[in-house]
């Protein structure tokens, strides 16, 4: 539940333990097992001339589908009755109302139930009969021509399905020996786009054991049947107790079946899931712990990874029980020209898959074939443990690849958008409310986080070469070596060296040819690599270097030219061509943006430091860094003392007016400020600013 809000008035001593009073309610974005956007409610609580609860509910689905329901609560000394007066659904299929009032009571520990009946045209659900913790029982439903889709409307995600159900189901006997009889049969079923033909299942239940008969119809060619006995002990005699016996005997089989219904429960990371399968599976022993044996295939298979957006067009899978584990005799998977085949075991334990056991040799395989990156890899991997904490070992080559990164930092900064002083941004850090999509990805993230916590990497990765970096302002051909390495519960390590083969990037509006470069991981848990890039750009009379040093957090750019030149006028000529003292005023401003510009994104203090001195900034006592060009000016500001903001500004166009301000602060929120400017304006201000 995102939020909700509950009001009363309630009257009562301590002498009545009934209260007396109304109660009103309403929940929003509810996902209890069904989702609905609003539930709303009211309860009129009385004492005379018996205890009761009269009831008013009111909801509305995703799908902005209204539903109600209006009944009474009765309550005396032996017996509690529901009396349902109204209870109206909105389906896809139409309204869906109770048939006549009914009523639901308890006596001591059984529950009587009226025809409560619910219909819509032709279409019915009724449940009538007696259940109870002692005694006899006589329990019936029927379930008459139900649309699939009106049971998936109710889920948070719907599954894509169509069909129409029929069921009926019996439960007689006693408490202690329960005999339950049940009949299902789903007609001309429509899941994930693939059609069927039906299904029908028949279970009796009898004398502590199960009688299973299960066929689920693709068309005339394809079936699966499951048929068998499976022995459990359930009774409700005082308390309820189902408990596993020994004795199964169920066979499953299969000569094909399409597998296209997946698609309707994968989710969004995977789709277009297809092939058929065969299977011949035999269960003995018990539910809890059974023994399985007997063969499976699956054949003609695909799936499209969306993430990585790879089509796997052609998928074989084979391979067999024996007792305790699934054997992978065999795995195929094409997609595109490259081929993964491998081989391995899953350990099985009361249905969890406990131990990983798996091979796999890829050639030319598409790892990944985004719009921003494409890789395809050979060599092998070997995966052990449990799915929960899986170690991972191999050697991974790079055959080829593109990446298209984000590489801000060669592209010139924008000047910051000034900030309003008036605004303060307040941190919340309440408990705020969290809808059930954010609550489910917080579930996700919190077991993607402990699957890598757990994980053991030991991967040797290689790259000869034709793996290449693009991007506007850079080309790069790269080679290398890294080892990935991670102990379980710590972080991951990377330890090697990748290197430029060729390439080049463009530097302040010009392409500068890479001459040498290295990228040097030298492990610990953080990844920070050592950098050694050299570039070269020529003019007719000079030839300028860029140098990236330092590491990836911190790198360094120092720039040299032959013949030698301070790093004011190698800047100079990368942006003009020509010298700093050739320059003119509307140049010069323009120089200095770019080296605030590189600041911001290297330690260049060496090219900002020189051209605040060539221009005769240093002398005003400002770090360069606190220079603003924003709206068509150049201005400088600091703080004198707590309270007292001294600011000045040049404009560079129109008068090429200065001015001059100062702000102080009188009291918490509120400001005095006074200017004036070389134009002959002045002003003062009373600023106020409050914290939202």
């Amino acid at each position: 539940m995102r939020n909700g809000n509950l009001k009363f008035a309630m009257r009562g001593s301590k002498d009545q333990v009934f209260p007396e009073g109304v109660v009103t309610f309403r929940m929003d974005d509810l996902d209890a097992g069904l989702a609905l956007r609003r539930l709303e409610g009211k309860a009129i609580l009385s004492r005379a001339p018996a205890q009761t609860i009269q009831l008013e509910l009111g909801a509305q689905d995703n799908a902005e589908r209204k539903h109600g329901f209006n009944g009474t609560v009765n309550i005396s000394s032996d017996v509690v009755a529901l009396r349902l007066n109204q209870v109206s659904l909105t389906a896809p299929d139409g309204l869906w109302k109770l048939v006549r009032p009914a009523t639901l009571s308890k006596k001591d520990k059984n529950f009587l139930i009226e025809q409560v009946s619910l219909r819509n045209g032709e279409r019915e659900i009724s449940l009538v009969g007696r259940l109870g913790f002692s005694g006899s029982q006589d329990l019936r439903l029927t379930v008459d021509r139900l649309p699939l889709e009106t049971l998936s409307a109710f889920m948070s995600e719907p599954p894509k399905m169509s069909g129409v159900l029929g069921m009926t189901a019996r439960i007689g006997g006693t408490a202690a020996a329960p005999e339950i009889a049940a009949t299902l049969k789903v007609s001309d079923p429509i899941i994930a786009g693939q059609a069927y033909a039906g299904a029908i299942a028949d279970i009796q239940y009898q004398d502590r054991k199960a009688l299973l008969r299960m066929t689920i119809q693709q068309d005339a060619a394809h079936s699966l049947t499951a048929n068998g006995t499976i022995p459990f002990v359930l009774n409700w005699n005082e308390k309820f107790h189902a408990e596993p016996a020994e004795g199964m005997d169920l066979r499953v089989q299969s000569a094909g079946l399409s597998v296209a219904f997946v698609n309707a429960f994968a989710g969004k990371a995977v789709e277009n899931i297809g092939g058929e399968l065969a299977l011949d599976v035999v269960a003995r022993g018990s539910i809890k712990q059974p023994d399985l044996r007997g063969t499976f295939r699956l054949r003609d298979g695909k799936v499209k990874v969306v993430p990585l957006n790879v089509d796997v067009n052609t998928l074989t899978i084979s391979g067999g029980l024996d007792s305790q584990n699934l054997i992978i005799r065999e795995i195929s998977a094409k997609a595109k020209d490259g081929e993964i085949r491998g081989s391995g075991s899953l350990g099985l334990k009361e249905f969890n898959v406990s131990a990983v056991k798996l091979s796999l040799t890829a050639q030319r395989w598409p790892a990944i074939d985004t719009v921003r990156y494409q890789m395809r890899v050979g060599g092998n991997v070997d995966v052990q443990g449990s799915l929960t904490a899986p170690a991972v070992k191999g050697q991974i080559v790079i055959t080829e690849g593109s990446l298209r990164p984000d590489l801000a930092f060669l592209e010139q900064s924008k000047a910051p958008t000034k900030r309003d002083e008036t605004i303060v941004v307040v941190r919340n850090d309440g408990a705020g409310g969290q809808t059930p999509q954010n609550v489910a990805a917080s579930v996700a993230s919190k077991e993607d986080s402990d699957l890598f916590k757990n994980l053991t990497l030991d991967l040797a990765m290689r790259a000869p070469g034709n793996l290449w970096v693009r991007h506007p302002d850079a080309v790069a051909e790269l080679s290398g070596n890294i080892k990935v390495s991670k102990a379980r519960q710590r972080n991951l390590d990377l330890t090697g060296r990748v290197e430029v083969v060729r390439g080049s990037f463009a530097f302040q509006g010009r392409r500068f040819q890479l001459v040498r470069g290295t990228v040097e991981f030298t492990g610990g848990d953080k990844i920070n690599p050592s950098l050694d890039i050299a570039a070269q750009y020529k003019l007719p009379n000079y030839q300028v270097d860029a140098i990236i040093a330092g590491s990836m957090d911190k790198p360094t750019l120092t720039l040299a030219s032959q013949p030698p030149l301070e790093q004011a006028d190698i800047l100079a000529l990368i942006l003009f061509g020509r010298p700093l003292n050739t320059l003119n005023q509307n140049e010069q401003t323009s120089l200095q943006q770019s080296a605030i510009n590189l600041a911001s994104g290297f330690v260049a203090g060496r090219i900002a430091t020189s051209v605040a001195k060539a221009l005769g900034l240093d002398s005003l006592g400002f770090d360069i860094g606190e220079v603003d060009f924003s709206g068509g000016r150049v201005g400088f500001g600091r703080y004198v003392g707590s309270k007292t903001y001294v600011s000045a500004s040049q404009q560079l166009s129109g008068e090429h007016g200065r001015e001059v301000a100062l702000e102080y602060e009188i009291a918490p929120d509120w400001k005095i400020g006074t200017s004036a400017t070389s134009t002959g304006s002045s002003g003062i201000d009373i600023i106020w600013h409050k914290r939202y």
